[in-house]
């Protein structure tokens, strides 16, 4: 008898896909916008870990913040108004108001960096969106709304779907 290796055929369905994909989802609701977005960002393009892929815009969250920097240069004249008067009380009430104006602000802040979705890490975007983003223009997205994907170039990995009874005959 010779030991000679009989070649075997196996059905399979295979997916090659990238191993790591960070899908980038809507953390602070906006639009999209082209007065923000000067270019937008394509499908299969190379960026570096950090890179601004893209800014949503918040009429409403632009307001508050305009209207919170007003009340701090306001509260700012109110305690200098204050120290040039020697008015301690009026001085000590403009720095309370001054604090609890800082955590609104900060909040706002926070809110407004959210706008921004940065790539996580260097590689290849992927869009998640039906229509290229500046065709987009003037939509609304809701919060957890999958916008991007990036996912490094050189890590696929291939899924396979096997048979059961063929699951002998593979070799990894």
């Amino acid at each position: 008898v010779l030991g000679l290796d009989v070649e075997q055929t196996v059905d399979a369905q295979c997916v090659v896909q990238p191993r790591e994909m960070y899908v980038l989802y809507v953390s602070q609701p906006g639009f999209i916008c082209k007065e923000v977005n000067k270019t937008f960002i394509q499908d299969g393009v190379e960026v570096a870990k950090g890179d601004v892929l893209l800014t949503l815009s918040d009429p409403e969250l632009v307001a508050l913040k305009k209207d919170n920097e007003l009340r701090w240069s306001m509260l700012q004249i109110q305690k200098a108004d204050a120290v040039a008067k020697n008015d301690t009380e009026l001085e000590r009430n403009a720095h309370f108001k001054m604090e609890g104006l800082q955590a609104q602000r900060d909040h706002t802040n926070q809110k407004m960096e959210k706008l921004t979705l940065r790539s996580p890490i260097s590689g290849i975007v992927q869009l998640r969106t039906r229509d290229r983003l500046e065709n987009l223009d003037g939509q609304f997205m809701a919060l957890q709304t999958p916008l991007l994907a990036v996912y490094q170039p050189d890590l696929f990995e291939a899924i396979a779907v096997v048979n059961h009874r063929d699951i002998g005959l593979i070799k990894s």
